[in-house]
């Protein structure tokens, strides 16, 4: 099973992937009303609502033909508890990727996204 490392105090969660690149958020920190933005050089991604309420949907944007793109969610435990998307974009296309976290408790959860050699991490809060 791929697992990011988590390391977390009382306020503060840091995701390590294997990689080396980290992530760090604040566990309480719950901004709500936009949409998180995040770029690769080829992959544009909007992630809305934010902290969300069972499902929370990923737009992925090639900016230029893009590798195989990989979406991937991970629990403060680190284990991997999804694979939303895996799949090649050209320039242009994009895709809506849906998480419908339903079935899953209420905590702070981590995306993993590569894009061929680069990776973004970000946090996703679920309120239940």
């Amino acid at each position: 099973m791929e697992q990011l490392i988590i390391t977390t105090s009382q306020q503060q969660a840091v995701a390590t992937d294997t990689n080396g690149c980290e992530v760090e958020a604040a566990v309480n920190d719950i901004i709500a009303g936009s949409p998180e933005l995040a770029a690769l050089s080829n992959l544009k991604t909007v992630v809305y609502p934010n902290p969300f309420n069972s499902i929370t949907t990923f737009l992925l944007t090639a900016t230029t033909n893009a590798d195989k793109i990989s979406l991937e969610i991970f629990n403060v435990s680190g284990e991997r508890i999804a694979m939303l998307f895996e799949e090649k974009l050209d320039q242009g296309e994009y895709r809506l990727v849906e998480l419908n976290a339903s079935d899953m408790a209420g905590d702070v959860y981590f995306y993993h996204i590569t894009c061929g050699a680069e990776v973004m991490n970000g946090k996703l809060v679920l309120i239940k």
